[in-house]
């Protein structure tokens, strides 16, 4: 096997680190870079497919021309299948069908030039009639399609090489591809001889005028094998002829060709090295270049690219400058007319005010204003823009003063200019309860504050007027709101009983508040009228309070003169304090006593003697008895005394005690209080067959009615529980006596109480 001095570099480099590998192609399938821009795309085993592309897409509106080389192996009488170079758009990781179509089939839109090393008639395989020359041929086609008999097929197919009909004999042999757009000319160069040329519209034939194609190659075996290997060149597009930059700017010439070959650019300046294939060009003015270089097969080639240079605009940021701190201000930049331009705060790359030359800024720090003009050019200028620290000032808390009180507020530093809300220009100014500012500049810069000086909100205390009370009573003082007050105690109230000055004191934030009251307290008078009185017929009673008294009479004195019953009441008052007696007094009758007319009783009758009457205050029996009843035991003359304050009377009876047929004793006077002596009135009889008793009020009304002999009268009003007043009351009694007699009796019954 033979391999040219080139294939043989390739492969050494194979074997090194892929690391240092370019990376403008890519590979995919079974192809492979073996270094230094060459690339296998397939190795000597059946059934390969491989391909590699230029990572960058071609403009079919502008000229190329590629020069590389091609190895086809060397393996002649059953090499297989061949290479072809690729226009398409499916991108760099597009891989076609192994075999006969030499991984172009199945590419659409595609242009390709066949580099075919099999000759598909009568294929062994496939029986396929491909149209093929017996020798290694070439030929135009598209869509992916290698049958020269379609009509896909737009150019030869030729054999390949001028000089021989094989070309799988392991040398390198030289390509050269080009194109131009304005002919829409195509052309195959192999090993420096023209093979192919034709006129096709590669855009709107095929590509439909979409211009970006990527390029690159296909290659496959079948049932047939062969190394095949392609040699490329990183810059294998030459720049285009006219490019332009900025001032200031740069662009790397690339001048194509074979990069071992000499090249030689004109003029000279701007250029890093006139005589590598790609120097950089800096030019300050528009310039045009041309490179003579020869290509791959010795020809001398003279290429012009033109570097058009053009202007930046103008721009100005402005001068530097500073501003109060927390405050604004504008920037002032300036451009030349129809820019776009834009503000950058460099220190945060921060871009704000865009296409505004003058934004407001609130930060320090430096700006760069940038411009670009309509030929894409930049430039930037730069403002430092500083702040100014404001001054301190500070009035401190909003606080409060005492009612009607000033207080002073001052600043504690000096200023440039002091200027207060009242007009005051001082560093300290009086002021009452209110709201104040001062604003204060130093370095022309101004900062300001405001202060709240209210009143104390005191407690409204109302203690109310001077007041009197008894010394029995108490005073209860009520401030309202929590206060010390003048006896030591403290709260919202005290209750107090001692004649005193009294002030209660509150106190807010050291603000105080008072108010005081007199409280006299008076003893209460002592009035006895003593008991109540009974006053005789002709008689007059002084009644004596002590002390002055207002009467009920209507009289003010300490004593009077009555003369009537009645009741009296005297009220003697002490400041706000009165006291009250009162007395009842009685009229009393002169004493009075009737112990009746002279009886007659029956022995075997319990007979009670009465001398009870109302106000009688001692009884004195002529038997030596002081009982208001006595019951005589025997005939005889019996007299009593009776007497009260007014004074006394006696009467006397005469009482004989025999044998009777019938009896019937009523009793003149009873006692219904409950002390267990005489407290009911009952008839006492001997041999009566019925009675019927009846008892009448003054008025004549029936108090007691009753037709048993038994019942007793208890000085209740009839079938009630109503007790009746003292007084006398008139009994009629009807009876019938067993001999035979009928009869009735009157008279009248003292009721005692």
């Amino acid at each position: 096997m033979h391999f040219s001095k080139h294939i043989f570099i390739a492969l050494a480099l194979f074997c090194s680190s892929l690391a240092g590998f370019g990376q403008s192609y890519s590979t995919n399938g079974n192809a492979a870079n073996l270094g230094n821009d060459c690339y296998r795309i397939t190795n000597e085993v059946n059934f390969q497919n491989g391909t590699v592309w230029y990572s960058n897409t071609l403009n079919l509106n502008e000229p190329f021309a590629f020069d590389f080389y091609m190895n086809f192996g060397d393996n002649d009488a059953n090499g297989a299948d061949g290479m072809v170079f690729v226009l398409q758009q499916q991108g760099v990781n597009a891989i076609g069908i192994n075999g006969s179509g030499m991984g172009y089939q199945g590419f659409f839109p595609s242009f390709g030039i066949e580099f075919d090393t099999y000759s598909n008639n009568a294929d062994p395989f496939t029986g396929q009639n491909m149209g093929d020359p017996q020798s290694d041929h070439c030929a135009f086609l598209k869509s992916g399609d290698v049958n020269h008999a379609s009509a896909n097929n737009l150019a030869g197919p030729v054999q390949l090489s001028s000089t021989s009909a094989n070309v799988e004999d392991g040398n390198d042999h030289i390509v050269k591809i080009t194109w131009d757009p304005i002919t829409e000319t195509v052309e195959l160069y192999f090993d420096c001889v023209l093979r192919l040329s034709d006129n096709i519209d590669l855009l709107g034939n095929i590509f439909t005028n979409n211009p970006n194609v990527f390029f690159g190659f296909t290659g496959s075996t079948g049932g047939f094998n062969n190394l095949q290997v392609v040699c490329l060149q990183e810059n294998i597009i030459p720049s285009p002829e006219s490019a332009s930059i900025c001032l200031g700017e740069s662009v790397t010439l690339n001048a194509g060709g074979d990069p071992a070959s000499t090249f030689s650019w004109s003029p000279i300046d701007g250029l890093s090295d006139p005589s590598i294939q790609n120097p950089v060009a800096s030019p300050t003015q528009t310039t045009n270049y041309t490179v003579t270089l020869t290509d791959f097969c010795g020809n001398p080639i003279q290429r012009e690219f033109e570097v058009i240079v053009q202007q930046p605009p103008a721009v100005d940021a402005g001068d530097d400058f500073s501003f109060c701190e927390n405050g604004s201000a504008s920037l002032n930049g300036a451009v030349t007319a129809q820019q776009n331009f834009s503000w950058i705060f460099i220190d945060d790359n921060i871009v704000f005010g865009n296409n505004n030359l003058a934004p407001t800024i609130s930060t320090a720090g430096t700006y760069e204003l940038t411009a670009t003009n309509s030929d894409g050019c930049t430039a930037s200028d730069q403002v430092i823009v500083s702040q100014i620290p404001l001054p301190t000032v500070n009035l401190g808390d909003d606080f409060a003063i005492c009612p009607g009180e000033t207080t002073v507020l001052t600043l504690t530093t000096t200023y440039d200019d002091v200027q207060w809300s009242t007009s005051e220009t001082s560093n300290a100014i009086e002021v009452t309860a209110g709201n104040y500012s001062v604003e204060v500049t130093t370095n022309t810069c101004s900062a300001s504050d405001d202060i709240i000086i209210t009143e104390t909100v005191l407690p409204i205390i109302d203690l109310g007027p001077d007041l009197s009370e008894c010394s029995s009573n108490t005073i209860t003082l009520d401030a309202g709101t929590f206060v010390e007050w003048s006896n030591g105690e403290s709260g919202n109230t005290i209750t107090v009983n001692t004649t005193d000055d009294y002030t209660a004191t509150a106190t807010v934030d050291g603000c105080s508040t008072s108010d005081d009251v007199t409280l006299t307290f008076f003893n209460e008078p002592v009035v006895n009228l003593g008991d109540d009185l009974f006053l005789c017929p002709e008689e007059t009673i002084t009644l004596n309070a002590i002390n002055i008294a207002l009467w009920s009479t209507g009289e003010t004195a300490n004593a009077i003169e009555v003369t009537q019953a009645g009741t009296y009441s005297a009220t003697v008052t002490n400041g706000p304090c009165a006291a009250s007696d009162q007395i009842e007094i009685f009229t009393i009758n002169n004493p009075f006593v009737n112990l009746g007319d002279d009886i007659t009783i029956c022995n075997d009758v319990d007979y009670i003697l009465s001398a009870a009457n109302e106000n009688i205050s001692e009884y004195l029996w002529s038997n030596g008895s002081e009982a208001a009843f006595i019951e005589p035991k025997s005939s005889g003359k019996y007299a009593v005394t009776v007497t009260n304050v007014c004074g006394s009377a006696s009467d006397t009876i005469n009482i004989e005690i025999e044998e009777c047929d019938y009896f019937i004793f009523i009793p003149n006077a009873f006692t219904p209080d409950d002390d267990g002596i005489n407290d009911v009135w009952k008839i006492t009889s001997q041999n009566i067959l019925s009675m019927e008793i009846t008892v009448f009020d003054r008025w004549g009304d029936i108090v007691f009615y009753t037709k048993s002999m038994d019942d007793i009268w208890m000085g209740n009003k009839r079938d009630s529980e109503y007790y009746l007043h003292y007084g006398v009351y008139n009994y009629y009694i009807k009876y019938l006596a067993e001999n035979g007699d009928a009869g009735s009796r009157r008279g009248h019954i003292t009721l005692l109480r």
